[in-house]
């Protein structure tokens, strides 16, 4: 990699960069795509926010979401992700995984988190999912039978109503779906913290679904308003 062209005859397989790629350091993983002229970074060994973009598609489409979602095949993000975690630092602190809403690729989300246990096995993984898929117990289970050792699911609750909680996620029934997966997450013992995103449709009862999650999903590991 450049950043300024060569004054001698580069090597095969380089590449010059812009100067925005200049952060750039040795561990970093990159996508590139020369037919496309394009480079993607995936990975940053030094930042403590690297997170795996799975899919851009999604089973509700929040009013507030900085991603809708996208009807796009794009499975190959899967695999660009698959092929990238065994390059990546035994020493990252934390991985995120984030959608669109991961769930949706199935089994493919459990053999990618078997992946990060097997190569990774000191990172912390937050998943980041509206918890919907786990309304099914074996979908829960099979989660659970990986075993990661810091395994976290961040599950958004818009508010104690559901109507409201639906109408926010612009989905019908994603209310039950949501309280079903976390409880049976937690029923499988997959620590599980609840998200609060405030904004004008769910400030004003704040404190109702502060007293519904104290009643109901008080097993739940950490709420963040």
């Amino acid at each position: 990699f450049f950043l300024e062209r060569p004054v001698t005859r580069p090597p095969v397989n380089s590449f010059l960069m812009e100067p925005a790629f200049s952060y750039l350091a040795v561990g970093d993983i990159v996508r590139i795509s020369p037919k496309r002229n394009t480079l993607r970074v995936l990975y940053r060994k030094a930042s403590a926010h690297n997170t795996l973009l799975l899919t851009e598609q999604c089973n509700n489409n929040c009013l507030m979401c900085s991603q809708p979602p996208k009807e796009v095949d794009d499975y190959h993000l899967v695999d660009e992700e698959m092929r990238a975690v065994p390059l990546m630092s035994p020493d990252t602190r934390a991985i995120g995984i984030t959608g669109g809403e991961p769930t949706l690729l199935g089994i493919k989300l459990i053999e990618i988190i078997q992946l990060l246990k097997q190569h990774l096995p000191s990172t912390a993984v937050h998943l980041l999912s509206n918890g919907r898929a786990f309304k099914d117990w074996e979908y829960a289970n099979a989660l659970a039978t990986i075993e990661h050792p810091d395994l976290m699911v961040d599950i958004p609750l818009h508010s104690d109503i559901a109507s409201i909680h639906d109408f926010v996620g612009q989905s019908t029934g994603a209310f039950d779906d949501t309280v079903r997966g976390i409880i049976n997450l937690k029923s499988v013992n997959i620590r599980v913290e609840i998200r609060v995103v405030i904004h004008k449709l769910t400030y004003a009862r704040l404190p109702e679904l502060a007293r519904f999650i104290s009643r109901n999903l008080t097993f739940c590991d950490h709420v963040a308003l």
